[in-house]
């Protein structure tokens, strides 16, 4: 997120990118899809780690609202999967869908198109989805949702 150029905010929270000069503010939201709410919004320094943001949330969730995370399914994009997210979401008993990316872990890379299920290094047993898009790309989704029908998967994860 830009912000003002004062060199007050310019000291606070830096900038992001090469050659920068504007200061700017990172910002991670644990938002409630279904209800249109931001649950944990967090503004920090510009040079945030997305995970370590992520690893805040579920905290936040897990904790502080045990009630709603009973019934949540975290879902998140691409740039956040590793496994000791992933294992951290496990232990915290929270439902997720995370999207990787094409050299996450092999694993996960070598799972055939549809629905396998697999245990990654760490010990979790992922369910992973891989199907076609119209572009051709190829989409992995991982999961600890077992009863979930396959079809659901995109469904699910297109609400992010």
């Amino acid at each position: 997120m830009q912000l003002p150029r004062t060199e007050e905010i310019y000291r606070e929270f830096g900038t992001h990118g090469q050659r920068a000069q504007c200061p700017a503010a990172g910002v991670s939201v644990l938002f409630d899809v279904m209800h249109g709410w931001a649950l944990d919004p967090i503004i920090t320094k510009a040079g945030m780690n997305e995970r370590t943001e992520c690893e805040k949330h579920i905290d936040f969730l897990s904790v502080d609202l045990p009630h709603i995370a009973q019934n949540s399914i975290v879902v998140m994009d691409r740039g956040y999967p590793s496994l000791d997210l992933l294992g951290k979401l496990q232990r915290s008993g929270l439902k997720f869908v995370v999207r990787c990316n094409s050299v996450f872990v092999s694993e996960i890379n070598t799972a055939p198109i549809g629905d396998s299920i697999k245990t990654l290094k760490n010990g979790l047993s992922v369910r992973v989805i891989k199907f076609f898009l119209s572009s051709g790309e190829t989409e992995t989704l991982v999961a600890n949702l077992f009863d979930l029908q396959e079809d659901q998967f995109s469904k699910l994860y297109a609400l992010r």
